[in-house]
């Protein structure tokens, strides 16, 4: 299950999408904010997040999602110096390719990284 987000959606609420069975979801360029718990406890395994977002919430916005294996991060994409807004390691993996814009793919063992072209 995905969900759409409206062209006039500027701000994901903190717990927003928390404890739903979201496969993948699609953060479009107008979005720039995304709450705390926004999208903690699905089933998340493919999350885009557009150029708009200039801040996710330190508080699990993406945590708790065992099955996420890829994640595409915008240029403009703030994440906070804190270890529990994604899991499977994928913060550290992203501090150490300098916080950078691309898609960061798991392999089941390992966190990679494609830089934006």
């Amino acid at each position: 299950m995905s969900v759409r987000m409206p062209s006039s959606l500027l701000v994901i609420g903190s717990s927003a999408f928390t404890q739903n069975r979201l496969t993948s979801v699609i953060i479009p360029d107008n979005v720039i904010s995304i709450g705390g718990y926004a999208f903690r406890n699905n089933l998340l395994t493919s999350v885009i997040i557009g150029d708009g977002v200039t801040s996710i919430d330190e508080y699990y916005a993406f945590y708790e999602n065992n099955n996420l294996r890829s994640v595409t991060i915008g240029a403009n994409v703030s994440m906070p110096d804190f270890y529990w807004t994604f899991s499977n390691n994928f913060r550290q993996n992203y501090y150490d390719n300098n916080r950078r814009a691309g898609t960061y793919t798991y392999d089941g063992r390992n966190w990679n990284f494609n830089p934006r072209r």
